[in-house]
């Protein structure tokens, strides 16, 4: 009992270093866009800017720009974990388990990634999901990339899936497979990721994915697999669009191609796999 307690505390510490990094990059943004805002007015009018208007101003940009802000949160939380374990005489890359990883396998995670992002497209589609829901999930999503950008593409696809990965299977997944069977600590794990993505349809999905992604992450034997899985699964998710409309015809056929096509993926990585990658740290 008391290792199951210890990996859970350890599981929540490294999730709440990450939420603590994003609330603090927050904060940071923030402020440094409301000093900005205000130094042109004044400098220009001699008046300080209508409150009222800037903190409406403060609150666009930050949500314009979630997405950046949030992967410099993540970077704040991974260097924070960087120095721990440096302190401790150990290596991040090594307690994560990102080590090189065979080629089929890494395309293997990112077809599977694929398959998934359609999956979950059609999904959406046809269940019968309330129209409040979808609406609020569409402009969580539309917040979350805004615009085309070249940085929140570079965020979406490639440094969020590292830092998300370092800490959701390299950190608590390891940690609570040390202390309970590995389903539970997937459960577990992908509770806790889900969790971080706020809007209810984000946490359904990503609490699946996080299964997923754990089972990959084990089979693979390395964290490079999770890696690929997520940032494929964000590119075709978030940037290639699936025209569907309701429950089509083509929409059962891709529900149903994308999720046999992601089961055999997945069956082959479980047959292929590794020595898992679990940790020692304790």
């Amino acid at each position: 009992m008391k290792k199951i307690i210890s990996a859970l505390a350890k599981a929540i510490c490294y999730t709440l270093l990450f939420v603590v990094g994003q609330i603090f990059a927050a904060f940071v943004s923030a402020a440094a866009y409301a000093v900005w805002a205000s130094i042109g007015p004044f400098n220009a009018q001699g008046v300080s800017p209508d409150f009222d208007l800037l903190l409406q101003a403060t609150m666009d940009f930050t949500l314009r720009y979630a997405t950046m802000i949030g992967t410099a949160g993540g970077a704040c939380a991974l260097f924070v974990l960087w120095a721990f374990f440096r302190i401790r005489g150990k290596r991040l890359a090594v307690e994560t388990g990102w080590r090189p990883n065979g080629a089929r396998q890494n395309l293997r995670a990112a077809l599977c990634g694929a398959c998934c992002a359609f999956a979950v497209c059609a999904a959406m589609q046809m269940l019968p999901i309330p129209e409040s829901m979808l609406q609020s999930y569409e402009e969580a999503s539309a917040e979350a990339l805004g615009a085309y950008h070249p940085l929140i593409f570079a965020c979406t696809v490639f440094l969020a899936p590292v830092m998300e990965e370092v800490i959701f299977r390299g950190l608590v997944y390891t940690r609570l497979r040390q202390a309970m069977p590995q389903w539970i600590a997937m459960l577990l794990s992908a509770l806790l990721f889900g969790l971080m993505h706020g809007d209810p349809l984000w946490i359904a999905y990503a609490f699946l994915l996080g299964c997923v992604m754990a089972f990959i992450y084990e089979k693979s034997g390395s964290l490079w697999g999770s890696i690929l899985f997520h940032g494929v699964f964000n590119l075709f998710g978030s940037y290639v669009p699936i025209p569907l409309e309701g429950a089509s015809a083509a929409g059962i056929a891709l529900l149903a191609i994308s999720l046999l096509g992601g089961a055999v993926l997945l069956w082959r990585m479980r047959a292929a796999a590794k020595t898992p990658c679990v940790s020692t740290e304790a």
